[in-house]
C-alpha cells in the first residue's frame, strides 16, 4: 500500500500543476524517485542500483554521452542476469532506457511525462497483490508486460477518450472544420497547432485503475 499512496500523492500534485499551468516541475518525480529507490533497493539490492542510476541520470543533460551510459547499463543488466540476478530488475533497467528513447524520438514528448512513467516503473516494478493471491514477483506477466506499460496503455486510451471529443467540440464551436486536424489540433493565429493535454492527469488515473483493476486481474 505504501507504493500506491506514494504514487497517488506525487502524481496528484503533478496533475494539479499540469492542469493549472500545462507544465510540471520534474522535481516532483525526483522526490517520487527517492521514495521508489529506497523501496526497490531494500528489496532487490544490489541489482536495484542499476535502474536507480538510470532514473536519476535522466535528470541530467548528458547529450551524446547518455548513449554510451545506456549501453553500459544494458551490459551491466545482462551480466546481472547471468549471475542469477532478478529478471524483474533486468526488464526494469531495459524499460527505463526504452522510455528515455521514446522521449528522445518525440513519442513521449514531455520530459515530465517521461519521468512520471519512469518513476512509476521504479515504484511498482511488478504487479501489486491487490487483485491476485499469487506471488506476483514471479508472475510471467510482470516480465513480458510490466506494470508501467499497462499504465501507459491506459493513459493513452484515457487521453484519447477525454480530449479527442473535447478538441473536436472546441473546433466545431469555433467553426474550424478540417479533418483530421480538428480532432487533435486547434486553430490559432492562422495555423493548426497541437492541443496540449494534461497527460499527467491521464497517467494518474491510469495508475489508479491499473493498481486495482489490472487487465490481468483474472490471472
Amino acid at each position: 500500500m505504501i507504493r500506491f499512496l506514494t504514487g497517488i500523492l506525487f502524481l496528484s500534485v503533478a496533475s494539479y500543476q499540469d492542469i493549472r499551468d500545462r507544465e510540471v516541475n520534474s522535481f516532483i518525480f525526483f522526490l517520487m524517485g527517492i521514495v521508489a529507490s529506497a523501496l526497490i533497493i531494500y528489496e532487490f539490492f544490489p541489482g536495484a542500483l542499476i535502474p536507480v542510476l538510470i532514473f536519476f541520470l535522466s535528470f541530467l543533460d548528458l547529450k551524446s554521452f547518455d548513449h554510451v551510459l545506456n549501453i553500459l547499463f544494458i551490459v551491466s543488466s545482462i551480466f546481472y542476469i547471468i549471475y542469477n540476478g532478478s529478471y524483474i530488475i533486468f526488464i526494469l533497467s531495459i524499460l527505463l532506457i526504452i522510455y528515455k528513447y521514446l522521449h528522445y524520438t518525440g513519442i513521449l514528448p514531455g520530459g515530465a511525462d517521461m519521468r512520471a512513467i519512469m518513476a512509476i516503473s521504479l515504484l511498482v516494478p511488478y504487479y501489486p497483490e491487490t487483485f491476485t493471491g499469487l506471488n506476483v514477483k514471479f508472475q510471467f506477466i510482470s516480465i513480458i508486460f510490466p506494470y508501467s506499460i499497462e499504465v501507459l496503455f491506459y493513459a493513452a486510451i484515457l487521453n484519447a477518450l477525454i480530449y479527442l471529443p473535447y478538441v473536436y467540440y472546441l473546433n466545431y464551436r469555433n467553426k474550424n472544420i478540417k479533418v483530421p486536424e480538428m480532432f487533435t489540433k486547434v486553430y490559432r493565429d492562422g495555423k493548426w497547432v497541437p492541443y496540449e493535454t494534461p497527460f499527467i492527469l491521464s497517467i494518474t488515473i491510469a495508475f489508479l485503475i491499473s493498481f486495482f483493476f489490472s487487465l490481468f486481474s483474472v490471472l
